[in-house]
């Protein structure tokens, strides 16, 4: 009839459909596979394209590297004095790789055998030194001189409600003084393992420096690269001023602390010590020595290619060093580590300042007793009969000669 459906029909449409499915699918398949392989190989060429051009651009690396090695042992080689050398040193472009830059301060600038030809930057420079030698035990002093430490007593921290001197400006000023000792304790630790660093590696490069001036000694040729006793105690000073600052520094601010009016004092008092701290750098506040007379950058680059090359009379088979040279190495190893116990001792003396600062804050710093500036009544009495005993002595010789 019209309603009734031929099954035969109907599995030949199936079976239509699912040939078109079926090649459909395998002509997808082949296309996507195509296109795959066509893909891969341009990632294959791309990636041996990429790796032609890393080799490339290492092989440019290293020729830069090793042309900018050679321009460095050029200028030390050429170079009459230290100052010489910085000057040529300061004045190269910008390395291929990035280098370590050395702080700069007036300390390492006199050490490098930097100069000013005005007397207002020679007399300039040596305030700063004399300010950061003195302010630092002057506050010390007149903060130690105002307690009466036999009088003082173990107290906690004192609060009273509605008091203008122990209220709520008075535990602000506590937290702050806490914050900004901890805050400045660990900036000054950074302080003292970046310097040691540095100066390690300033002395490293004096060492070889000198090492090469000793072997183009007997060489007629004039050249010659200078480390006198002056850069080596500028390096050292370096090394004792930073120390004595940052530990001194901090003890002050602890002191200066127990006689503040307020949270207003604590923020100007701290930041005139961290003022000191960095006093004596180029960014440090006084421009004396600016960045062109001492690159940081080019600098820490010196030290990193010069204070690392090898010696190659030394690495000769059989080769032994002279009782001269034997005695140069012990020297440098001594003066290291002087110098490194220094630092240490530096940490060491921080790590128990910060340690102690609660403790005193929480039990002391409230029970100090204020030196009291009056005459006593003991030392007026005594005035009084030495007085009386002069004014008698007087009177009876007076008596005599009438």
């Amino acid at each position: 009839g019209v309603g009734s459906l031929n099954p035969r029909h109907i599995h030949q449409k199936a079976l239509v459909i699912m040939a078109l499915l079926v090649g459909s699918i395998a002509a997808w398949c082949v296309f996507s596979g195509r296109a795959a392989a066509e893909m891969g190989a341009a990632q294959e060429e791309g990636s041996h394209k990429e790796a032609e051009e890393a080799k490339t651009d290492d092989r440019l690396m290293e020729e830069q590297e090793q042309q900018r090695q050679e321009k460095f042992n050029h200028l030390v080689e050429n170079s009459e004095s230290l100052r010489d050398l910085a000057f040529k040193v300061s004045a190269l472009p910008e390395p291929p790789v990035s280098f370590t830059p050395i702080k700069s301060n007036i300390y390492r600038y006199w050490a490098l055998g930097g100069k000013k030809r005005s007397w207002l930057h020679y007399f300039g420079l040596r305030f700063v030194f004399l300010i950061q030698l003195v302010a630092p035990f002057a506050i010390l002093r007149e903060n130690y001189f105002k307690w009466d430490f036999h009088h003082s007593q173990i107290r906690f921290v004192e609060y009273e409600y509605g008091s203008n001197t122990h209220g709520v400006s008075h535990l602000l000023g506590r937290l702050l003084e806490f914050c900004f000792i901890y805050c400045i304790g660990l900036h000054s630790l950074s302080i003292i393992k970046k310097a040691a660093e540095e100066n390690s590696m300033l002395s490293s490069l004096f060492d070889e420096l000198k090492r090469r001036k000793d072997d183009t000694s007997n060489v007629d040729s004039g050249r010659k690269v200078y480390v006198g006793r002056w850069s080596q105690t500028c390096l050292l000073l370096d090394c004792v001023m930073i120390c004595y600052v940052i530990t001194l520094g901090l003890v002050d601010m602890v002191a200066i602390f127990s006689d503040n009016g307020g949270p207003k004092d604590v923020v100007f008092d701290s930041l005139a010590l961290l003022f000191i701290f960095h006093l004596h750098e180029v960014e440090g506040g006084l421009t004396f020595v600016s960045i062109q007379d001492f690159n940081e950058r080019r600098v820490g680059e010196l030290c990193a290619r010069i204070s690392q090359a090898t010696d190659p009379e030394a690495e000769k088979p059989g080769a032994q060093a002279t009782i001269q040279q034997k005695l140069a190495k012990k020297r440098i190893v001594l003066r290291t580590q002087r110098r490194s116990a220094l630092f240490f001792v530096t940490e060491t003396l921080i790590y128990i300042i910060l340690l102690l600062v609660p403790v005193f804050q929480l039990f002391i710093q409230d029970g100090l007793q204020a030196r009291s500036n009056a005459i006593s009544e003991g030392t007026l009495g005594a005035h009084i009969v030495q007085e009386e005993a002069l004014l008698v002595k007087a009177m009876k010789s007076f008596k005599s000669e009438s």
